[in-house]
């Protein structure tokens, strides 16, 4: 089982790779790395540059990381973190099943390289969004958090640090 510094890092490199970080969001990431004693020079350089691009940041910050973890994601795997965070915030009722499916959709399953299984939810949300009856609508609900159950079931947490 992951530590939550080692899934938080597995989220981070996850956006990372997809391109969904922000060079505004690495220094409060930095900071929090450096929070849970998981830092190094380039990470504490990440951490005081406030309002900066991706550009600027991104090089750094990955050769900080990189110097944390054993490898970076690929967009496979990196599908696979974020779409497990989002499934199990369906299941933990933080969010619902149609949003969450519709994120995967958005965010996730259309990325060249990304995990196909993510294709399900896809089609779930869109046929939630097709149908007019609240009868039908909790049904593709049901289905989104039983195909959840089933996507965290059947695929491992990630690991990128050894």
């Amino acid at each position: 089982m992951e530590t939550d510094i080692n899934r938080f890092i597995s989220i981070v490199l996850s956006k990372f790779v997809l391109g969904q970080l922000t060079g505004e969001e690495i220094p409060g990431i930095s900071i929090k790395l450096i929070e849970n004693d998981f830092y190094n020079d380039e990470i504490i350089e990440c951490a005081g540059m406030q309002n900066s691009s991706l550009a600027d940041l991104g090089p750094t910050f990955l050769k900080g990381v990189k110097k944390l973890t054993t490898r970076q994601p690929t967009i496979k795997e990196a599908t696979v973190i974020l779409a497990r965070e989002i499934l199990k915030s369906i299941l933990d009722g933080e969010i619902e099943p149609y949003k969450g499916a519709r994120k995967i959709w958005n965010k996730l399953a259309r990325q060249t390289g990304a995990d196909q299984r993510l294709i399900l939810f896809i089609g779930l949300a869109s046929e939630y969004e097709d149908s007019s009856s609240k009868v039908d609508r909790e049904h593709y609900s049901n289905r989104i958090i039983e195909e959840a159950k089933n996507y965290i079931k059947e695929t491992d947490e990630i690991s990128l640090i050894s």
